[in-house]
């Protein structure tokens, strides 16, 4: 029901016009780079993988997905909301669930978002490592004037390993201190990142069309009733907007965090997610056509011209802003485990910290394909 569990004692802040919200300084407690960080943290490679749903199930049942999916988060979100009145004001989720069910059922819930965080930031590693060394293919094959496939040189394929540890080790900055500040600075330019990809997509994919019209590839799955597909496919759309981990992390960067406000922040970017997320599939689905949509990403489709660097340079951008995705999800993941662990506080953060990064690195490099790696 839409009730608070008991009355509210955070200060309601000072009201301003919709000029001085928009375009006013962003500090700590800004709306607006609250809703950037939740967008920025929710956006990962996944948007760029579904056009593949959408050829799978259809148009039409691939939207319904997504508005299932977008719903759950905000019901899930909405559910803490409560829960953490009920907490009276927690400093971490394992607070929340023991306050509501109990110290053996928050082992439980620890665990399961625990696991379910760590093959998330796998998943990150493979495929921020993939279009590193995607993007070095071309100066390496330049620089030893090779003429063969970089990709098909397993010795060469091998290098691509050391990415996965680079990106722990830059992760790792941001997942060692005990609050999200640092991470919340990265939010804006991360999303900005995300928005230029996209940008791009949307705005090739009228040349794109044109080229799969003439290929013969312009046939496309409007409306499929295989249910085997949709409820394989219903995992994804669940986990696109994975964000419920980032509740207490948005909880702490807002100073007067009232039910009001926290569903502010979680309405606007969770459909702002979703609109973005449905362009970007459905662009992407027409880039590439029914007989031609691979699970790959978008962004590694074949290009029509000798170089696409508009997309290679929003590729580069992007792997730089799925680090700060990936170190949110760890401190995320963090916060969850820390308060279990005994002795120094500074100790259990850093040590902590560089274990986890180090084990999702080790895992990480034994696979080039985020597909391999899903499978």
């Amino acid at each position: 029901k839409n009730t608070v569990i008991f009355d509210e004692i955070e200060s309601q802040p000072q009201e301003r016009n919709w000029l001085a919200r928009t375009f006013g300084k962003m500090e700590k407690d800004s709306l607006r780079s609250t809703i950037f960080l939740m967008m920025a943290g929710t956006m990962g490679a996944g948007v760029y993988a579904l056009h593949k749903t959408f050829d799978e199930v259809g148009i039409f049942w691939a939207i319904v997905l997504l508005v299932i999916g977008c719903v759950s988060s905000l019901l899930a979100l909405d559910m803490y909301i409560h829960a953490s009145r009920y907490a009276n004001d927690p400093d971490t989720v394992s607070e929340i669930n023991t306050a509501i069910v109990g110290k053996h059922f928050d082992i439980i819930a620890t665990v399961v978002c625990s696991i379910f965080l760590f093959l998330i930031m796998i998943s990150f590693t493979v495929c921020i490592s993939k279009i590193v060394f995607t993007l070095m293919c071309g100066p390496i094959k330049n620089y030893f004037k090779l003429n063969v496939d970089i990709k098909s040189v397993p010795d060469f394929m091998y290098y691509h390993k050391f990415f996965c540890l680079a990106i722990g080790l830059l992760g790792v900055g941001f997942i060692i201190p005990k609050s999200a500040d640092s991470i919340s600075r990265f939010a804006i330019p991360c999303f900005l990142v995300h928005l230029y990809v996209i940008a791009v997509i949307v705005c090739q994919t009228y040349s794109n069309y044109q080229v799969v019209k003439t290929k013969g590839f312009d046939e496309f799955n409007y409306f499929n009733t295989d249910w085997k597909k949709f409820f394989g496919n219903f995992g994804l759309a669940i986990c696109t907007f994975n964000n419920v981990p980032n509740f207490m992390m948005v909880r702490m960067l807002v100073n007067s965090p009232s039910t009001a406000r926290l569903r502010k922040i979680f309405n606007r970017s969770n459909w702002i997610i979703m609109g973005i997320y449905i362009l970007t599939a459905l662009c992407g689905y027409l880039s590439v056509g029914h007989q031609n949509a691979q699970p790959d990403m978008i962004i590694f489709r074949e290009s029509n011209t000798d170089t696409d660097y508009f997309m290679n340079v929003g590729t580069f951008l992007l792997a730089l802003s799925l680090i700060v995705s990936y170190a949110l999800l760890g401190f995320a993941l963090k916060m969850m485990v820390v308060s279990f662990l005994p002795g120094n506080d500074v100790v259990k953060h850093v040590g902590f910290s560089f274990a986890l990064v180090l084990t999702v690195s080790g895992i990480a490099l034994n696979f080039d394909s985020v597909g391999a790696y899903i499978n």
